[in-house]
């Protein structure tokens, strides 16, 4: 009984977290992952050349680190809460939160994995530029290495 406690307390915040809830400060929501993944493929749809990948190489890097840390927000909260409830309730409690966490990443929006897809291919048809690759490559190989996993 005391392990279901526990399980009935853990719930609600397991599920915030695996909605990308805005309860808390800085929370980050799949919505707003999909529009920055959205911004850099629009950016990247502009680059035709060296010089437009210079052009825009500022601020396609800051919105890739953005984005990078997004995306490990929303996959690393399942792991976090998994091993807390671990830590609270048990191996039990633990591995049932990390299955249902990892139920719910893989019922993130289709929306999110498209233009992460999206973006990704992108990024491969513009590294075989060797201009643009010699650019803004290294942010372009970010991009590649992004996962919902």
């Amino acid at each position: 009984m005391h392990l279901l406690k526990k399980a009935v307390l853990l719930l609600p915040l397991l599920a915030l977290t695996a909605c990308g809830s805005e309860a808390g400060a800085g929370t980050v929501n799949a919505s707003s992952v999909t529009d920055m993944l959205g911004k850099a493929s629009e950016m990247l749809s502009g680059i035709t050349d060296k010089a437009s990948a210079e052009a825009v190489k500022p601020e396609l890097s800051s919105i890739t680190d953005k984005i990078g840390a997004a995306l490990k927000s929303l996959t690393d909260g399942a792991s976090d809460i998994a091993n807390t409830a671990g830590e609270v309730g048990g191996e039990g409690l633990g591995k049932a939160a990390g299955d249902l966490m990892d139920t719910a990443k893989s019922m993130l929006p289709a929306e999110l994995t498209s233009a992460l897809t999206s973006l990704q291919t992108k990024a491969s048809e513009l590294l075989g530029n060797q201009d643009i690759a010699a650019a803004i490559g290294p942010i372009l190989e970010k991009i590649k290495g992004f996962s919902l996993s």
